[in-house]
This record gives structure tokens, sequence and C-alpha cells, in this order.
């Protein structure tokens, strides 16, 4: 889990991003030890089809590229490699620059939000229900090993417009269409009936989420 993540900071810091995604994961492979890595959806880039653990994978952003670049470190032993879903939620330390919490805190605090390529699918999981699904794999290693595995849930499939309209049943916004490209350039909608077959928990509702995080956002923004 140890990495430079989003397109973001590795735009803004390159050398970083290939000295943390990409040598030190090739070193941890080298170690001899299982590993459980955590890569991202974020490698299929612009499919825009369901994505299934087989299908061809189009990184698109320099972080995409470095997770792939680990991957095929990590497959060189015994290894899980998980591919994520954009993880959003509360938590020790919370990432304001997720597209989930961008939107909810411009719908708080303006009352907006400009939103571009409205149509294009995106995936998100919370962190609590990823670090259960860690835990598990830890005391289930033999069930994952040597498999890649897409996490998340089919609740949270939707596209970014969807989002929007999810968002604005607990906060009143205007939602702005606006022409142009995004620069997290994705759009995909992944399958996940493999982690289905191998934790019966992987489920979880995505609206609850959205709820908690809107009134978290509310007391932050109340505070100040």
């Amino acid at each position: 889990m140890a990495s430079i993540v989003g397109y973001i900071s590795c735009d803004k810091f390159p050398d970083l991003a290939h000295r943390t995604n990409v040598v030190g994961t090739q070193n941890i492979s080298e170690l001899g030890k299982p590993v459980v890595f955590l890569s991202s959806g974020s490698i299929y880039g612009e499919i825009g089809e369901i994505c299934t653990e087989e299908t061809r994978i189009n990184p698109k952003s320099l972080y995409a590229k470095t997770k792939v670049i680990g991957e095929q470190a990590v497959s060189k032993g015994s290894a899980v490699i998980l591919r994520p879903a954009t993880l959003f939620g509360t938590s020790y330390k919370v990432r304001d620059d997720l597209l989930v919490h961008t939107l909810i805190k411009d719908s708080i605090h303006t009352g907006f939000i400009d939103l571009y390529q409205p149509d294009a699918q995106r995936s998100f999981y919370s962190v609590r229900k990823m670090a259960s699904l860690l835990k598990h794999i830890c005391f289930n290693y033999g069930l994952f090993e040597n498999e890649i595995v897409n996490v998340g849930c089919e609740t949270g499939n939707l596209t970014k417009k969807h989002l929007c309209e999810i968002i604005s049943q607990y906060v009143p916004v205007q939602v702005n269409i606006v022409s142009g490209q995004d620069l997290d350039s994705r759009d995909y909608n992944i399958d996940y009936s493999k982690l289905s077959t191998l934790w019966v928990d992987y489920n979880e509702s995505f609206e609850l989420h959205i709820k908690a995080l809107v009134k978290y956002y509310e007391n932050f923004s109340n505070r100040k």
C-alpha cells in the first residue's frame, strides 16, 4: 500500500513516484515473501465496457502505468494482486482530493458542481470495506494466492452524473455540465463476480457512505 497515489501526485512528483511505486515494489518482490499488492482499477483506463480480470488493460496515467509494472514485479513470486475501485470515505487521514470527496465539498461550500464527462463510468469502494478485505486475506491467504482480483461491489459502479444525483439527495446542489476532458481519464464498469466467490461479505451500501461523508464535511465546514 506504500505508494504515491493518484494521477495528480504522480504527475507532480514523477521521480518519487517511480522510486516508490516501481523500484520500491520491485525491492519488496525480491524479498521472497508472500505479497498482497494493491494495484488499481485505474489500469483499465478508458475501456468503456465491463472489465473482468481478463480484460486487456489500458493504463492512461503515470500512476496507472507504475501499478502495471508493480503487478509484473510481484507476480514473479507468491502474491495476491488486488485491483481496487477508487477507495473513499472517512478514515484517520481523509483524502480530500478524491472525486467523491471533492464533489461533496463543492456541494456544501458553494452549492454548485462543475462536472466533466458526466456519462463516464467510475467505480468506488469504501476504505473501511477494503480494510476488512485485507484482514480476511491475511487469514485466508491460500484462497487468494496467485489470483488477480477486482475489488469493489456493484453499488459503487456508477456514472459521474449518477454520483452527483446521489449527493443531491443529501445536499442541495446545482450541477453544471462542462465541456472538455477530465484530466483523470477513466471510463469503465468493473465486474466483481470473482471477489464475490472468494469473499461472501464483499458487498456494501454506497449511499450510506455518501451520507456519512456529507455529515463529515458539514461538521468540518461548521468548525471553520
